[in-house]
């Protein structure tokens, strides 16, 4: 890498100047807010403990079941029947624009 950033800087005479002007930098003193930190930060391990259920679980109440089966029934049927509405709209504005009238 440093190879490759000295053949750069030499092809370039502005950063040759200014790699001529600056001295080299410290090894191991980092720059005051780099984004790559010199030593890691220590890693932490959290435990968690989940205590088991000890009691059965519920049966899921059947009649909500039902209930929301229906709303479901109910929606697709609002679904179809608002899109068979668009459809004979579309379709009477087509029939309306081919005879001319606006």
């Amino acid at each position: 890498m440093a190879a490759a950033m000295t053949s750069f800087v030499a092809k370039n005479p502005l950063l040759a100047a200014a790699a001529r002007r600056r001295a080299p930098p410290l090894a191991g003193r980092a720059l005051p807010f780099s984004p790559l930190a010199s030593t890691r930060a220590p890693r932490r391990t959290v435990t968690c403990f989940v205590p088991q259920d000890t009691a059965a679980p519920a049966a899921p109440v059947p009649a909500l079941d039902e209930e929301a089966r229906a709303a479901a029934a109910r929606r697709v049927a609002e679904k179809e029947a608002r899109k068979r509405s668009e459809r004979r709209t579309y379709l009477v504005a087509a029939v309306m624009s081919s005879l001319g009238v606006t």
